[in-house]
């Protein structure tokens, strides 16, 4: 595995999510929409209020942007790199930018929302923490489905997409606890704690990735 193949697998997909600029304008308009309809649905959210809707809208939002994004490469490119990259190359240069591309994603959500419906966030490091943990677990989750979609037949789309849900669950549970402490909503001394089980799920979610992968790549 070297560092300069993965850095240009990464800068690949930057470069052609960059000359789709149909798929950028999508996942702006995807995410500030949802973010006004919820606004226009309730006007003022209670801080626990808010803090639910605003994961829920980022799972669906990273959901609708990170399913897929094995699907081009699959169809077109899927010998040559087969051919030229290590599979540890390939799927984790996905997962780093897809992970950025999911916290750019987050970051519009959390304007949004902190915009429209006001910033319920006290400790803005913890909040942040979790998020970074968080969402990279998701990010991991996602790739690997994506991936998993694109080697099987398009009547297996939807039904990983809604598999893939169920996966992002221990993520999910964790860090809207994180966050719930970073709004104020309850006192955990624990904490830090579960910033590092947060920390354990990402590591457990790589190692089954790398290994899952190198078995699908062969297939």
């Amino acid at each position: 595995m070297q560092l300069t193949r993965i850095l240009e697998l990464i800068r690949k997909d930057f470069i052609l999510e960059i000359r789709n600029a149909q798929t950028i304008s999508a996942i702006i308009l995807f995410t500030f929409t949802v973010s006004f309809i919820v606004y226009k649905s309730f006007n003022v959210l209670q801080a626990q209020s808010w803090n639910v809707m605003l994961w829920i809208v980022t799972l669906f939002s990273l959901l609708n942007s990170l399913v897929k994004s094995f699907n081009g490469d699959a169809a077109k490119t899927g010998i040559f790199y087969y051919s030229l990259y290590h599979p540890t190359e390939v799927i984790l240069a996905k997962i780093v930018y897809n992970y950025f591309l999911s916290l750019f994603v987050f970051s519009l959500i959390y304007l949004a929302f902190s915009f429209l419906l006001e910033n319920h966030v006290r400790d803005h490091a913890l909040f942040t923490s979790g998020a970074l943990l968080g969402i990279l677990g998701i990010s991991v989750t996602f790739s690997f489905v994506s991936a998993i979609i694109a080697s099987q037949e398009n009547g297996m789309v939807l039904l990983m997409a809604v598999l893939a849900l169920p996966l992002t669950l221990p993520c999910m549970l964790v860090m809207i606890k994180i966050s719930s402490v970073a709004l104020g909503l309850m006192v955990d001394s624990s904490v830090y704690q579960d910033l590092m089980i947060l920390g354990g799920i990402d590591l457990l979610l790589l190692s089954m990735v790398f290994l899952l992968f190198n078995q699908l790549w062969k297939a």
